[in-house]
């Protein structure tokens, strides 16, 4: 009986050291990363919305939210999105499935970050969240130099 107590120690031991690497992992990566890297994303939806996606901006975009009704919505990017043919890159509808975290409202004028994909019904946004500032403070009151 002492010879598993001793392993189960050592396993509840080896288990802590994990948790805490990781933890220390976790708070060197920024959260948002993984939404960085440009992939398919391929989806089940009974609400019409594109089954498949293929994200086509790289990194996040700052926009503003032009109109939402808490299900769908418009995305103005602060500038335009170069190379998406006819579209201009002015406009980009926003569904409530794209906003994180789920349920959060973006009332019009709401400032946002985004990225761009394509589907089979055109462009759009996804995972859209509010923007509040950078580590530097609020966008408004950062010190240029």
């Amino acid at each position: 009986a002492g010879s598993a107590s001793a392993s189960s120690a050592m396993q509840a031991a080896d288990l802590a050291a994990a948790k805490r690497s990781i933890l220390q992992k976790a708070q060197k990566t920024p959260l948002l990363a993984a939404f960085a890297k440009k992939a398919t994303v391929s989806s089940v939806s009974n609400t019409g919305l594109p089954s498949s996606r293929q994200r086509v901006t790289a990194t996040r975009l700052r926009g503003v939210i032009e109109s939402w009704d808490g299900v769908n919505g418009w995305v103005r990017p602060h500038q335009p999105v170069p190379n998406l043919g006819a579209h201009k890159g002015q406009l980009f509808c926003l569904h409530a499935q794209d906003v994180l975290p789920s349920g959060v409202e973006l009332p019009s004028g709401c400032e946002v970050t985004f990225f761009v994909y394509r589907g089979s019904a055109g462009f759009g946004a996804e995972s859209c969240i509010a923007y509040k500032s950078t580590q530097l403070g609020p966008a408004n009151t950062r010190a240029v130099t």
